[in-house]
């Protein structure tokens, strides 16, 4: 769902036999479930970062391991977003 009006296009069909209209908290629940993956991985990123800067500060390996593991979930997340926005030439 790129849009309103593709959501409005997709949902008309459903106004000739139901007789309902498009709701906006139909669309922004579409819009969520697209961007679920990207909204997961922030969680993530930010969940290993803060573990390993506030909450392991006394095990290094623990430390280690979630900073890594925060670079690993920014990487998969800058590259989720650098190919769902890529622009068409």
């Amino acid at each position: 769902m790129q849009d309103w009006s593709a959501y409005v296009k997709s949902t008309s069909q459903a106004k000739t036999t139901t007789g309902e209209t498009p709701k906006v908290g139909g669309y922004i629940l579409i819009k969520i479930t697209d961007s679920f993956l990207i909204i997961g991985l922030v969680i993530l990123t930010l969940l290993f970062a803060g573990i390993g800067i506030f909450y392991e500060t006394t095990n290094t390996e623990k430390t280690n391991w979630a900073l890594h593991a925060a670079e690993l979930c920014l990487g998969v997340f800058l590259g989720v977003i650098s190919t769902k926005y890529k622009t068409k030439k």
